[in-house]
């Protein structure tokens, strides 16, 4: 199943590669991946991964929301608070991020992040988890709507019995009313 945060293998290696593993925001230092392997940055999506997300554009598909081309690292500092604040919205739009990331990735082209596998697979853990959850509560809804409609239709049977029994019991009465 599709979704925007379903990302490849190659698109993780390509993202980190060109980061240098460091934040895309102009002039911050902040690593993306800490010493002992760990992701400390956050994955940051040019157009929103989901409806009603800033910058989302429903024309695109899942898989290009969770392409290298739609996606950008950066810090704590600057992703929510400063990228996805409401705000900053006509500072921060699709044409300014892919200039950052332009910008940013151009300085890491001849010294490529060799991002740790064990980043690639908790990223892609954390993102598979995610859409199984996702998935699950799905189903749950899905559940829940046939079972009420169960209930309503059982409850309309109960309707159209007492109305045929009140039919047949008018047409016995009429015709035994002599």
């Amino acid at each position: 199943m599709s979704s925007p945060r379903n990302y490849t293998q190659a698109t993780i290696k390509k993202l980190f590669a060109s980061s240098g593993n460091k934040c895309a925001f102009p002039d911050c230092t902040q690593n993306i991946v800490d010493k002992e392997g760990n992701m400390i940055g956050e994955i940051c999506h040019i157009e929103a991964a989901e409806k009603g997300g800033l910058r989302y554009n429903p024309a695109q598909t899942d898989k290009e929301r969770a392409h290298h081309h739609n996606l950008l690292l950066l810090c704590g500092n600057h992703h929510t608070p400063v990228i996805d604040n409401k705000d900053n919205i006509d500072k921060y739009t699709v044409e300014a991020l892919k200039e950052m990331k332009e910008n940013h990735e151009n300085n890491y082209m001849y010294e490529p992040y060799k991002v740790p596998q064990i980043v690639i697979e908790k990223i892609l853990n954390t993102t598979t988890q995610q859409n199984t959850e996702q998935n699950y509560s799905q189903i749950q809804i899905k559940i829940w709507v046939m079972v009420l409609n169960w209930l309503i239709l059982r409850e309309k049977l109960k309707l159209i019995t007492l109305l045929v029994l009140k039919t047949l019991i008018i047409i016995h009465l009429l015709i035994h009313h002599d």
